[in-house]
């Protein structure tokens, strides 16, 4: 009879070790990458980097239509201009819904 609680006991304990062990392992995967700085090489990603251009395009309010809405879609094409791409701008007809009334 002990030797089957003992055998119990040990499963138990092997069972809660791995659950503990999975769920550190995990937690580990959601761990924040280190914020890596303005001077890393360009080809690698760089939340500093990031953080001035987002500075950059949402300096003022630029809802649709708006004259801040025209300067962040230029500030946007040179930037991808200035990486050698060849932005696009494409017009389009929307609705906006303004004070209870459709604005197209």
């Amino acid at each position: 009879m002990k030797e089957h609680n003992s055998t119990n006991i040990i499963q138990t304990i092997v069972v809660v070790l791995i659950i503990t062990a999975a769920v550190f392992a995990g937690m580990s995967s959601l761990a924040r990458p280190a914020v890596v700085p303005s001077s890393a090489p360009a080809d690698e990603f760089s939340a500093e980097r990031a953080m001035e251009y987002i500075r950059a395009i949402f300096q003022e309010p630029h809802p649709v239509g708006s004259p801040g809405n025209a300067q962040a879609r230029d500030y946007i094409i040179s930037q991808l201009e200035e990486l050698g791409l060849s932005p696009e701008v494409q017009q389009t007809t929307a609705l906006i819904p303004s004070r209870g009334k459709v604005q197209a």
